[in-house]
């Protein structure tokens, strides 16, 4: 026979799990997409890296991405396409598709991350130096504060047909330079040499780039990354697109216009990837154009 206490006991814990139930059903009607479903998952990585100490830069780098992109996709800015889902899938050593179910969650990790404007801090409050980073005209050198800036040429890129088919970039430098403070350089890993500017031409990217937007390029960011935008060139010019690695040794092109009729995707087989060269990625850019490399 059970003593009243021990009736009382299993009485709390069979509530606790038809609550917890009722709870998981709630939350499978609040993320009705798999794009819903994968954020949440995706907050909940983030939160055990977090109690483990390690930082959003730490994930990021342990999913072959950058802090920035993983914030986006935190904050529902950016949504998880089935590419990318599929190569954090690999990253953290889950099943393929595991990302695509709602994951239980008693203990509420997945509303532990918030943006950064809504983050509690209850730690004691110093006062820190902080950098802040203007925007100025200058009237060429004389103007510079070389010890902090650097001028960074905006360029045209002209291609020409090599013997074996490689298209070969010829840079030709136009009379315009941006100053970039050395510290942002150095935040990107760059510097001032690693930087070229070019100029859009066209619609193909219109919502990210604008034509006669400046696109700001890292030359040394060559690998293809999760839907970044790239400068490359092609037969028969230089383009500037998102690009996707393809499990075939191939890639996609894709244009940010939502027209696809105008703006087809492209995709590019594995024997024909010789035909293209990665300048760099794109990570600023000059323009009326919106947000999201």
């Amino acid at each position: 026979m059970l003593s009243n206490l021990q009736r009382q006991s299993v009485n709390l814990s069979a509530r606790l799990a038809n609550h917890q139930a009722l709870a998981f059903r709630y939350a499978e009607a609040m993320y009705a997409t798999s794009k819903e479903i994968r954020r949440r998952n995706l907050k909940i990585v983030w939160a055990r890296n977090h109690l483990a100490k390690r930082s959003l830069k730490d994930l990021a780098i342990s999913l072959d991405t950058n802090p920035s992109y993983i914030n986006q996709l935190l904050s529902g800015n950016r949504g998880m396409g089935d590419t990318v889902a599929r190569k954090f899938e690999k990253k953290l050593e889950l099943t393929e598709g595991e990302l695509d179910s709602l994951w239980p969650d008693p203990d509420g990790l997945a509303d532990v991350w918030k943006p950064k404007h809504q983050e509690e801090d209850d730690t004691p409050k110093v006062p820190v130096r902080v950098v802040g980073f203007t925007i100025r005209g200058i009237d060429g050198k004389d103007g510079l504060d070389e010890l902090r800036e650097a001028l960074i040429k905006v360029v045209d890129i002209e291609v020409s047909a090599g013997s074996d088919g490689i298209p070969i970039p010829e840079f030709v430098e136009t009379r315009y330079e941006l100053p970039y403070q050395l510290s942002w350089l150095h935040d990107w890993g760059a510097r001032p040499e690693d930087i070229m500017i070019v100029p859009v031409q066209g619609r193909s990217m219109e919502g990210v780039l604008w034509s006669r937007d400046v696109a700001v390029v890292h030359r040394r960011r060559t690998k293809i990354r999760d839907e970044g935008v790239f400068v490359f060139i092609r037969p028969g010019g230089a383009s500037i697109k998102r690009l996707f690695n393809r499990d075939d040794g191939g890639m996609k092109i894709v244009s940010n216009n939502p027209d696809k009729d105008a703006f087809p995707d492209e995709i590019i087989p594995a024997e024909d990837m010789y035909k293209y060269v990665i300048l760099g990625q794109v990570i600023d850019k000059h323009g009326p154009g919106g947000l999201g490399l």
